[in-house]
């Protein structure tokens, strides 16, 4: 009776062992749908074109399981339209959250349950016409984005320098404003968007114990990105003021300093090298004299285009200005740090720097004197 029993189990378990000895030599498939293995890898990030945020008029195939009677899935691109999949479980026609592998909900606050929510929410801003231009409210990312060295540029700063003001040895120039992104287009067939913004900023120079000066800027610039080249057409605005309390303890008198102007700027990339300049034209001013109204301005900087992650990247920017008022002498700084930057991502960046000044004040008050000085400075661009 044992012997008959062996003879039935030895091939069965023979069997059983070739069959697994197979399946452990099969690789792992990774995410499957309906039984049958998916890609969830999104492309390489791009900033206009085909395949880039939301590009128009393009269809992925339907997945295995999707309805046939269905229309066609968008192309999973970018940012914009990367499935919640890449985070979490593959669902490609469920509204409701999106599951992970196991099943479960993403963890209310997480990468996955945020990544999520924003594409839900940025869905809601976008449009594509009849004609098939793409209209995005609140794009994530800005066109033009303002040079590091530029001083008149709308970002967070703090930099302390050892420049000898009126009212002391020390000084302190900061500045509080940023960028907001309206509204873009991207157009159907070509490498090209174009994007509305508007632009505010405060620029002021204390001393220890007082405000000596404020600046005052706002903008609304017309931008654009084809491949590597941007530029942008802008409306901007500047006034100058003295503090209440220096001009009272230095019996210093402010000066008239009001300017609007059209701006033209251009810049390229060159991967981690970028080369720009602008030009203004003051169409109405108010300062002493009423001086040439032109003003040029040019550099460059050498920054990682990527994610640098917690150890950042060093990065070096000079910068060249040419006003009017001062019959087009040159001002000029360098500027060498070390950054921290997502740049597909508003709001994820941060620079520690060294900078050294040499020319006349960056501020209207003070636009006729010159000035030379070495500043350590942290900043962030918004």
């Amino acid at each position: 009776m044992a012997r008959r029993w062996l003879r039935w189990l030895s091939p069965a378990a023979v069997t059983l062992g070739v069959a697994a000895g197979a399946v452990a030599q099969v690789p792992n498939p990774g995410p499957t749908f309906f039984g049958r293995p998916i890609t969830t890898t999104a492309p390489e990030p791009q900033s206009t074109g085909p395949g880039s945020h939301g590009w128009p008029n393009t269809v992925s195939p339907r997945p295995l399981g999707y309805p046939p009677e269905a229309a066609p899935l968008p192309a999973a691109t970018p940012l914009l339209e990367t499935p919640p999949s890449a985070l979490a479980g593959y669902r490609p026609y469920a509204d409701e959250a999106v599951l992970d592998a196991e099943g479960l909900t993403p963890l209310p606050g997480s990468l996955e349950d945020n990544f999520n929510r924003e594409v839900n929410a940025r869905r809601m801003f976008r449009v594509c016409t009849w004609n098939d231009y793409r209209i995005t409210g609140f794009p994530q990312t800005l066109l033009w984005e303002s040079p590091y060295g530029e001083k008149r540029a709308p970002r967070f700063q703090a930099l302390g320098t050892n420049f000898s003001n009126p009212a002391g040895n020390k000084t302190f120039d900061g500045s509080i404003g940023g960028t907001l992104g309206l509204l873009r287009v991207d157009t159907p067939g070509r490498d090209l968007a174009v994007q509305l913004d508007a632009f505010a900023v405060v620029m002021s120079r204390l001393s220890p114990n007082d405000l000596i000066a404020e600046d005052y800027r706002y903008g609304i610039p017309l931008t654009f990105q084809r491949g590597n080249l941007r530029g942008k057409l802008s409306y901007e605005h500047t006034s100058s003021h003295f503090g209440d309390t220096f001009q009272r303890s230095t019996d210093r008198l402010p000066i008239r300093y009001a300017k609007d102007e059209i701006v033209l700027g251009l810049s390229q990339d060159f991967d981690s090298l970028r080369i720009y300049g602008q030009a203004s034209y003051a169409f109405r001013q108010s300062l002493f004299g009423d001086p040439k109204r032109g003003r040029f301005e040019g550099g460059f900087q050498y920054v990682c285009p990527y994610p640098t992650g917690f150890s950042g990247t060093p990065y070096l920017a000079a910068h060249v200005t040419s006003r009017g008022e001062l019959q087009y002498n040159p001002d000029g700084l360098v500027q060498a740090g070390l950054l921290f930057r997502n740049p597909y991502q508003r709001l994820a960046n941060l620079r520690v720097f060294v900078e050294y000044y040499q020319g006349r004040s960056p501020f209207g008050q003070f636009v006729y004197d010159r000035e030379k000085w070495t500043g350590v400075g942290i900043a962030s661009e918004f």
